[in-house]
């Protein structure tokens, strides 16, 4: 899903009904034949009420419409994967023929570009090798060169002199590729995985233009960077965050993402200042941070905060049930609001929501159904500031806790004492120099809240960057990160 500047809203997917609605005077009209499907287009008014333009897109056999973008004068670029010869490309683009015979029943993925009324089809290629391909996720540059993500089973699938590898590694590679706006031109394509399976999910590029790929793999060998947050392969499947150049000849960073069972990075995307999140499904030891929303023993959704070089974690919670987070964007606060689907009843829902109760079911087939669901957490992915005070207070382990982290403005600093000591806390920088002394006192038993707002001694703001805070006390000291995302 996409909105343009009047918020209208632009959706791709697949039908195979007869009856789906199309505007006359579209690019393609006709409706997919009985038992096959098209990949469809749509733009729907901001407030939901009309639609103001649609399409089909497809040839005689199987289409699949995938993901899309928006160009900034509002054009149209969609993917997805075909098995249809007469799938329509345009003249000059890269790849105009299908690159399998019909009876082989293989796919090809396409890429194509729309005006903004879905009235013309302006360009469209398709991408293939001698075997199965799908694609995943599409984004534009701010040149408007194109970029898809997916993988392949092909072995001559398409590369670029000096790209980052060259060689299809084993079953399913994953692949990126980037084409200038017109289709005519592969400007540059790699392959990346290891020996087994790789699929990569959601493509984001930073604002330098570095891609950053999500998705899951169970190779022990993808390649995982050097200072990577974890550079163990888990078991069954991670999840995998990749970072490669925009010329997709250089590696940057990479890691591995999750616990012992199967885990998947369905979305990432950066946040209004360029922070990395992502989002997918994980076990019940994916790792998460100290104030999490929810920490296990159960599985679920999984949204996660990460370094933009992905050497550590800022934030990261579990969703818990039986689901998975698609997607998310950001509200003006910079929360979370996220969209999944869920097999849980117990699913946490908030009073006054919309629908309190679960309605999943089966299909015709018996097939099991769920819901989707609408979430919203607040950057830092943690629980209420007043239920950690209350862990405090029920807990003999938490003796200092840190909300909210990463954070802006002002950060709470809660420690507990069970007896009369000497307290000194104060914030030091990674190189070991003092910032702030905030307590340097005798202390009764309690809990105590101070609070940081990211100033030194001389009430000047330090800069953006990675704290220390450390409490002394006679008996044990205590040291805790702070992430500081500077002050506004």
């Amino acid at each position: 899903m996409e909105l343009d500047s009047a918020e209208n809203i632009y959706l791709i997917g697949t039908t195979k009904s007869e009856d789906f609605p199309i505007i006359n005077n579209s690019y393609d009209t006709i409706p997919p034949k009985e038992g096959y499907s098209k990949a469809f287009v749509l733009k729907i008014k901001n407030n939901l009420d009309s639609l103001l333009a649609s399409t089909f897109l497809g040839g005689t056999l199987m289409d699949y419409g995938i993901d899309l973008d928006l160009s900034t004068n509002n054009e149209i670029f969609v993917c997805g994967y075909t098995r249809s010869p007469d799938f329509p490309s345009t003249p000059g683009a890269y790849n105009e023929s299908y690159n399998h015979y019909p009876d082989e029943e293989l796919y090809d993925i396409f890429i194509s570009k729309f005006d903004s009324e879905l009235t013309t089809l302006k360009h469209s290629t398709f991408l293939g090798g001698n075997h199965n391909e799908r694609c995943s996720a599409l984004t534009l540059d701010k040149y408007q060169n194109i970029y898809v993500v997916g993988f392949t089973q092909s072995t001559n699938f398409p590369v670029t002199s000096g790209a980052y590898d060259i060689s299809h590694n084993a079953w399913d590679d994953g692949f990126v590729c980037k084409f200038d706006s017109s289709l005519h031109n592969l400007l540059s394509s790699t392959l990346f995985g290891g020996e087994s399976y790789d699929r990569p999910k959601s493509i984001a590029l930073d604002e330098n233009g570095n891609i950053y790929i999500g998705g899951t793999t169970n190779s022990v060998d993808f390649p995982i960077s050097q200072g990577a947050f974890d550079d163990t392969h888990n078991g069954n499947y991670d999840g995998f965050v990749f970072r490669i150049d925009t010329g997709l000849k250089h590696l940057k960073s990479s890691t591995f993402l999750g616990g012992q069972y199967w885990d998947i990075i369905n979305y990432l995307a950066f946040n209004q200042s360029g922070n990395l999140y992502i989002a997918g499904s994980g076990g019940p030891d994916y790792p998460t941070t100290e104030n999490a929303y929810y920490k296990g023993p159960n599985g679920g959704g999984l949204i996660t905060f990460i370094d933009i070089n992905l050497s550590d974690i800022y934030a990261s919670t579990i969703f818990p049930g039986r689901n998975s987070l698609v997607e998310f964007d950001f509200d003006k606060y910079g929360n979370i609001v996220i969209v999944g689907e869920t097999y849980s009843p117990d699913l946490p829902i908030t009073s006054g929501s919309l629908i309190q109760e679960y309605i999943g079911g089966s299909n015709y087939f018996y097939t099991e159904c769920g819901d989707g669901y609408i979430s919203k957490l607040d950057a830092d992915l943690s629980i209420d500031p007043n239920q950690i005070i209350k862990l405090m207070e029920d807990s003999d382990s938490i003796i200092i806790n840190i909300f909210p982290n990463p954070f802006k403005n002002i950060v709470q600093i809660n420690y507990k004492l069970k007896s009369l000591d000497f307290v000194k806390i104060s914030i030091y920088n990674t190189s070991g120099k003092l910032i702030k002394t905030l307590v340097s006192r005798n202390q009764k038993p309690g809990i105590y809240i101070i609070q940081w707002d990211g100033t030194n001694e001389q009430n000047f703001y330090s800069p953006n960057g990675i704290y220390y805070c450390v409490m002394k006390t006679s008996r044990k000291n205590y040291t805790r990160r702070i992430i500081y995302l500077g002050n506004n």
